[in-house]
This record gives structure tokens, C-alpha cells and sequence, in this order.
């Protein structure tokens, strides 16, 4: 089936962990998306940190306090 006219994607099921059920609640009651929003933008920002790290980057977290902690990519 030709996606592109009707900007419908890939339909995929997959099981979830209980840590990642709860995860995902947590995340559509902070931010009010849905499960599909949360999916697409968890593969999405997957993607460009997996690209990144190969590329050589370092991944770094800096909190607001201004502490920073250098986050291991698999």
C-alpha cells in the first residue's frame, strides 16, 4: 500500500514491557499526546541519538542546576 497520498504510516504491534506501559502513561499525562505521538517521537529521537553517538558525539545531560553527566550510548 502506497502510504505517501494518505500520510498514513506503517502499522506495527508490539508488546511492552510493564516499566514501559507505566513510562508511557506517565509521559501522555505530562504532555497530553497520544500513544502514537509518543511512539513516533521515541523512535524519532532514538534515531538522531543513535546517528549521533556513531557519528562520534557525546551525549550529554546538563540539569538546570547546571550539573552535567555524560549518558553511555549503547
Amino acid at each position: 500500500m502506497d502510504t505517501s497520498a494518505t500520510g498514513v504510516g506503517r502499522k506495527v504491534t508490539v508488546p511492552l514491557i510493564p516499566k514501559v506501559v507505566t513510562d508511557l502513561a506517565g509521559t501522555r499525562e505530562r504532555r497530553n499526546l497520544t500513544e502514537t505521538d509518543i511512539v513516533n517521537r521515541a523512535i524519532s529521537l532514538y534515531e538522531f541519538l543513535d546517528e549521533e553517538a556513531a557519528s562520534g558525539a557525546e551525549i550529554v545531560l546538563r540539569r538546570r542546576d547546571g550539573s552535567s553527566y555524560l549518558i553511555g550510548w549503547l
